[in-house]
């Protein structure tokens, strides 16, 4: 794999998110961390979502279109 090619992380927990990019090698690129606040409704939660993932793209110098994926984590409700 390039070592070039580059992934998005988006653990979404109860009281943070944490969105990173990541290269090939599973190193670190750029990251950002900010409150859920979950209570502010959904389409508030997405927006900070997509500027979070905008943010550390651009950090890392990279667009959404060199992406090789993205993997995501969550909490489920019992």
């Amino acid at each position: 794999m390039n070592e070039h090619v580059q992934a998005i992380g988006i653990d979404i927990g109860g009281t943070k998110i944490t969105v990173a990019v990541v290269d090939a090698s599973g190193r670190i690129r750029a990251h950002s961390s900010f409150e859920t606040r979950s209570e502010r409704g959904f389409t508030v939660c997405i927006g900070e979502l997509v500027e979070g993932l905008r943010r550390i793209l651009s950090e890392a110098g990279r667009t959404a279109e060199a992406l090789a994926g993205i993997s995501t984590t969550a909490r489920r409700r019992r």
